[in-house]
């Protein structure tokens, strides 16, 4: 006899587990296809400048522009002169922030965005302390670095104020 009961049992349980291999792969692929595996679709939407520039709301819409409102922690008044980063692009002039006031800043990006992405941004921030003092030289520049993550939302839902 050419073949053997052994070496039949040993293909049939071979088959047995390759069919149960391909459904586990299967499922995976649907939960993937679905965006069930993916993280960031679970990570809280976050916005950090630190305590004395803080972040109290932040906006990522489609167009593509992002909204921020910061809060002035700092002992003086500010004026925010310049915003940077990859991607980032800022044409508006230099807004002054009053000691606890909450100002809104538009930045634009050059990255394509859609609508339910989640996107990361890398900012920095360039202002000057507007300390009240007669001193005929301004005051230097100073920079604060934070993160925005956020998901990209239809453009007409953007910060009112």
């Amino acid at each position: 006899m050419l073949f053997s009961k052994r070496g039949q049992a040993a293909v049939e349980y071979l088959v047995t587990y390759g069919w149960a291999f391909l459904a586990i792969l299967a499922t995976v692929g649907v939960m993937s296809y679905f965006g069930l595996l993916n993280p960031s679709k679970y990570i809280p939407d976050s916005c950090e400048f630190g305590e004395q520039l803080s972040c109290q709301d932040h906006y990522i819409d489609d167009s593509p522009i992002i909204t921020l409102r910061f809060e002035n922690n700092f002992e003086d008044d500010i004026t925010i002169t310049n915003v940077t980063g990859e991607d980032i692009t800022y044409s508006g002039g230099p807004i002054d922030i009053g000691l606890g006031q909450i100002k809104r800043i538009d930045i634009g990006t050059t990255r394509p965005l859609f609508e339910g992405d989640k996107e990361t941004f890398d900012i920095i921030i360039e202002f000057q302390r507007n300390d009240g003092s007669p001193n005929p030289h301004p005051t230097p520049y100073h920079n604060v670095s934070g993160r925005i993550f956020g998901e990209v939302q239809p453009s007409a839902l953007g910060l009112l104020s």
